[in-house]
């Protein structure tokens, strides 16, 4: 299967840049707040990076 990789982020602009800069079937983006995550199956995650996420919270 391999490993893949989702980004979350509440903006819209940064989801487009995100899925034009980063074009890979491994690399998916998300529209969504990281504090409700109600979105994503259970059990859906292995490891959660946050980065450069303290400023918004």
């Amino acid at each position: 299967m391999g490993t893949k990789f989702i980004g979350i982020d509440f903006k819209t602009k940064c989801i487009q840049f995100y899925g034009d800069f980063y074009i890979n079937k491994r690399t998916g983006f998300i529209e969504g707040d990281i504090m409700n995550l109600e979105m994503m199956p259970q059990e859906q995650f292995d490891i959660i990076f946050c980065i450069e996420i303290l400023t918004n919270i």
